[in-house]
């Protein structure tokens, strides 16, 4: 097993990163239902994880075995909590923080208030129903999103050329439908550029497809700097480490400026910038198997490929069907997303409230 910032112990076959190990089963830890392993490295941030199951775990884990006096399902929940994670950052030992290490001893010094066993259990089982409503959120969010591919699939047409050789489609290299657009960083030191009402997109916004805002503006001076990309442009990062996870897509909802890692694709009448964007979504794997590298875990995409790239679309009117059709079920996931923000910060709310001492459920804070 192994344990995972969120999702508490979990069979290594079931992580999507390669988790090989080298060492004989006879040399890892064994951990037993009811056993809470943590993560020495990370638990300063709250990698703990409580077994569900027997099983074994690495040996640069710590097992932790709860005494009757406490409840293991009230101790993985009190170990998320924001004022034990201050404690395990302060016990642990690191000249930075990328080294912090919490050892055992450390661990067992740090000073503890458990209320009564009755108590954690009633703390548990709340706080327990949270996670499942949680984990419930989760899966429909997944699911939403199968269905937003099976959409994406069946009405661009990924994998079907068929219907992109009939009369209603055309086809054309990405280069005649758009012009690229490169952006750049005014200098930071002249402060007179910074901190104005244009946003200034880097790969950082690109979490989400409509932009209208980012981390980082512009004031005017510093947005004549740079070149500026208008509403409807698509948004694509071309360099950056997370290329190789991923391809960002959006899709400017207002008049911005960007960095150099981004290309500001600005498409032409014969398409919607929106579906565009969309049926650029669809080739992302395609898209991922040609990211270059440039050093240092540093990913890059050719500009010359992208003009190459070639997008099959129907009429405008078909075009905007299709929109309003992704856009629906875009929108759908995004209030699902939304509503799990909210539930997450609730919880914490709850947790500190259940957790605060001289706090009981059913009782009043003293």
């Amino acid at each position: 097993m192994s344990v995972t910032m969120n999702d508490s112990l979990v069979l290594r076959d079931d992580l999507d990163r390669r988790t090989e190990s080298t060492l004989r089963p006879d040399q890892h830890l064994l951990v037993r239902r009811g056993d809470i392993a943590y993560n020495m490295m990370r638990m300063w941030q709250g990698a703990c994880g409580l077994a569900e199951a027997d099983g074994i775990v690495s040996p640069a884990y710590v097992v932790l075995q709860p005494k009757p006096n406490i409840n293991s399902q009230f101790a993985y929940h009190w170990f998320k909590s924001a004022r034990m994670i201050h404690l395990f950052w302060a016990y642990s030992h690191g000249l930075t923080e990328d080294r912090l290490r919490l050892y055992y001893d450390s661990f067992a010094e740090i000073p503890a208030a458990p209320p009564a066993l009755e108590q954690q259990q009633k703390i548990a089982d709340i706080l327990d129903k949270w996670d499942q409503a949680i984990c419930q959120t989760e899966c429909l969010i997944a699911a939403k999103r199968k269905r937003f591919d099976r959409i994406l699939w069946s009405t661009i047409g990924i994998g079907k050329s068929r219907q992109h050789q009939s009369k209603d489609w055309s086809q054309k290299e990405l280069g005649d439908l758009v012009s690229f657009k490169s952006g750049g960083t005014p200098n930071r030191a002249n402060a007179s550029y910074w901190g104005g009402e244009i946003p200034w997109v880097s790969a950082k916004d690109l979490k989400v497809f409509e932009v209208d805002s980012s981390l980082e503006t512009l004031t005017a001076a510093g947005a004549a700097k740079v070149n500026e990309a208008p509403a409807g442009a698509i948004l694509l990062l071309v360099r950056g480490m997370g290329l190789f996870r991923d391809i960002p897509i959006g899709v400017a909802k207002r008049r911005i400026a960007f960095n150099q890692d981004i290309k500001a694709l600005v498409p032409k009448s014969s398409v919607i910038p929106k579906f565009l964007a969309y049926a650029l979504r669809a080739k992302r794997r395609s898209i991922m198997d040609r990211v270059e590298s440039a050093g240092h875990g540093t990913g890059r995409l050719s500009t010359s490929f992208l003009e190459a790239i070639p997008v099959a679309f129907p009429d405008i009117a078909a075009q905007g069907e299709i929109v309003r059709l992704l856009d629906s079920a875009e929108y759908s996931i995004n209030a699902s997303v939304n509503y799990l923000s909210q539930m997450r910060v609730q919880k914490r709310g709850v947790m500190r409230k259940l957790l605060a001492d001289g706090w009981r459920p059913g009782g009043n804070a003293k």
